[in-house]
């Protein structure tokens, strides 16, 4: 039953509305800065003005108030009033203040050269939200390819020559994997993106004379005997690390430290890692076992274990 010709005929309550309004702003305002150690500004005050607005709350708590006569009819009006107004301005207000982050900036575009069982299924697990993933696949190659549960760009080329690789693209991804049948091929493409600047290159190599050329360039080497051998031996000498690997939920992550404020500071004091562990810390050459007093530093790149949500959380903060 609320009377706004009455209401706003009183001096005294149209005085009161915009202090009303703005002390219900504060309120949720100061708790709620809090959220600041995780989340930047903006996000911070926008989710407070949506918690501002709480209509049934303060119509129930005006109606009690006045019951018991701690206010009168006129307050309870403005109170109910306010809530009103603050229910439609605060939604508003949030759209306005909160940048919903665009998934698209933060991914990282990979080229695999080579379409095989191996490349399909790696491109087909990976985290879409942060991978852009293109296979680069000969015409001739014999390999049954997905129709229409793939969601990334398969590309079909004449060879595997570096100027029909540079004409599709290939030498513009952040990562390039060399995985074809041919080791000489991979050696040949792991080098040409190298020299193109390609911050990392994994190729396929068996033999030890283009494993230790492919090492001095710093191309990271994969090996199928090698990764078979260190499976075997994982299952074998420690069947729940090596299940770790296979496991979504209980897998490793890796995570570069790059947020300046965090800089220096003892993982004691880190504000937030919800159910995430960090196993390891690779800092240069170095790698350190972690512990309470152990301080971050940009550069660091982190093993991490967890539930993916908070990995992600985490990566976010971190990255």
């Amino acid at each position: 039953n609320l009377d706004l010709r009455a209401l706003l005929a009183e001096p005294k309550i149209l005085t009161l509305l915009p202090l009303l309004l703005l002390a219900l702003v504060v309120s949720k305002l100061i708790p709620v800065s809090i959220l600041k150690i995780w989340y930047d500004t903006k996000t911070t005050v926008a989710s407070g003005f949506l918690l501002v607005s709480t209509l049934s709350l303060v119509i129930a708590a005006a109606t009690i108030a006045e019951r018991i006569n701690v206010i009168d009819e006129n307050m309870k009006g403005a109170l109910i009033l306010v809530a009103v107004i603050s229910s439609i301005v605060s939604p508003i207000v949030f759209k306005k203040l909160y940048a919903k982050p665009d998934d698209n900036e933060e991914k990282i575009n990979i080229s695999f050269v080579g379409t095989n069982q191996f490349t399909l299924s790696v491109a087909k697990v990976l985290n879409k939200q942060r991978y852009d993933v293109t296979l680069y696949h000969i015409r001739q190659e014999k390999i049954e390819l997905p129709v229409s549960d793939h969601v990334f760009p398969i590309v079909d080329i004449e060879d595997y020559s570096l100027e029909t690789l540079e004409k599709h693209g290939a030498f513009t991804a952040d990562i390039l994997v060399a995985l074809t049948g041919n080791e000489e091929i991979n050696t040949s493409v792991a080098l040409a993106a190298k020299e193109r600047g390609i911050e990392r290159v994994i190729a396929l190599a068996e033999t030890p004379k283009q494993v230790e050329r492919l090492k001095a360039e710093g191309i990271e080497i994969m090996s199928a005997l090698l990764s078979t051998t260190a499976m075997l031996q994982a299952f074998i000498e420690s069947p729940r690390v090596a299940r770790m690997f296979i496991n979504k939920d209980a897998t490793l992550h890796e995570m570069t430290m790059n947020n300046n404020e965090y800089d220096g500071i003892p993982l004691r004091r880190f504000p937030f890692m919800g159910d995430c562990i960090i196993v390891r810390i690779f800092r240069e050459n170095e790698s350190i076992v972690p512990h309470g007093d152990t301080k971050l530093h940009k550069g660091d790149r982190l093993i991490v274990t967890g539930s993916n949500e908070y990995v992600a959380e985490l990566r976010e903060l971190l990255e």
